[in-house]
C-alpha cells in the first residue's frame, strides 16, 4: 500500500499560506501516487479536515484539526518562516498532526484502527529518543519502511498542531541563528530544530516546522549517522518499531 500526502483547495478559496504549503509539500515531498492519499481540504468557511483514501474507500479524520481558541502562541508567521527558508529546504521527510487532547476516544480508536488495517502503521520504539509510551503515543504510517505521516496523541494541547518535518542544508548552529524563536524537543535535538509558526489556514492555525540539519553536520557524527541511515533506509521501524495490525493501541485519555 502506497502512502501520499496531498493538499487540495479550490483556487478561489485558497489562502497564500495554503498555496505555499501545497507547493512546498508537492514539490519536495515525493509522495504523489494515486493508491493512497492523506489530504487536507480547506472548506468554504472556518474549517478544514484531513482525509485519507485508499482505492474506493475514504476516511475523514473528523476532530483531528482544531484551532486554538484565540490565537496560536507562535509569534512567527508561516510566510515569514518560508521567506527565511528560501533555498534551504531540500525535501520533506514526513508530515503529521498532534491531535487535540479533547479528541473523543471512540473517534481515535475508529480512525487509527482503520489505518492499522489499511496501511503499515507502526508505533515508535519505546524508550528511544525520549519517547515514553506511558505518557503519549507516536504512530507512523510507513511506506517501504519510510515514514510518511505521523499521528501523535500527547494529551497536552487543547488544539491540534500540524507538523512538517523538513530536510534542509542548514547546520546545527545555522538553524538556531536563523530561527531564535525555535526550541528543541528532548531526545531529538541532535536531529532537528523545531520552529512554531502560525498560518491563516482554518483548522491549521498552529504549525510546527522541524528543520533537519544537513547530514554531515550532526553533533555526534558516528552515532547519529548510523541512526540517520536506519531512518532513511527504512530499517528503523522494521528493526525497532511495533507494528500495529488490525487496531491501534489506545493512549491514556485525560
Amino acid at each position: 500500500m502506497l502512502i501520499t500526502f496531498n493538499i487540495a483547495c479550490s483556487d478561489d478559496l485558497a489562502t497564500t499560506d495554503f498555496k505555499f504549503l501545497k507547493s512546498l509539500v508537492g514539490a519536495n515531498g515525493g509522495m504523489s501516487t494515486s493508491k493512497f492519499s492523506v489530504e487536507l481540504k480547506e472548506l468554504n468557511g472556518p474549517s478544514s479536515f484531513i482525509s485519507m483514501s485508499s482505492g474506493e474507500k475514504s476516511l475523514i479524520l473528523d476532530g483531528f484539526l482544531k484551532d486554538p481558541p484565540n490565537h496560536p502562541n507562535a509569534s512567527l508567521s508561516f510566510s515569514s518562516a518560508a521567506q527565511r527558508l528560501n533555498g534551504h529546504v531540500t525535501g520533506i521527510d514526513h508530515v503529521g498532526i498532534n491531535v487535540p487532547k479533547s479528541l473523543p476516544e471512540d473517534i481515535w480508536k475508529q480512525a487509527t484502527g482503520i489505518m492499522a488495517r489499511t496501511v503499515c502503521l507502526y508505533e515508535y520504539p519505546d524508550g528511544v529518543d525520549g519517547y515514553d509510551s506511558s505518557k503519549n503515543l507516536w504512530l507512523f504510517l510507513v511506506q517501504n519502511g519510510l515514514p510518511k505521516f505521523e499521528v501523535v496523541h500527547d494529551g497536552v494541547h487543547d488544539h491540534s498542531v500540524f507538523q512538517i518535518d523538513m530536510k534542509t542544508n542548514l547546520t546545527f548552529d545555522e538553524t538556531r541563528v536563523m530561527f531564535p524563536e525555535g526550541f528543541q524537543i528532548e531526545g531529538l535535538e541532535t536531529f532537528f530544530w523545531s520552529v512554531p509558526v502560525s498560518t491563516n489556514i482554518h483548522g491549521m492555525r498552529s504549525v510546527r516546522l522541524d528543520l533537519r540539519y544537513r547530514h554531515y553536520d550532526l553533533l555526534t557524527a558516528t552515532k547519529q549517522d548510523q541512526e540517520r541511515i536506519l531512518w532513511e533506509t527504512g530499517s528503523f521501524f522494521t528493526n525497532s518499531g511495533t507494528p500495529l495490525l488490525g487496531s491501534a493501541r489506545v493512549p491514556i485519555f485525560q
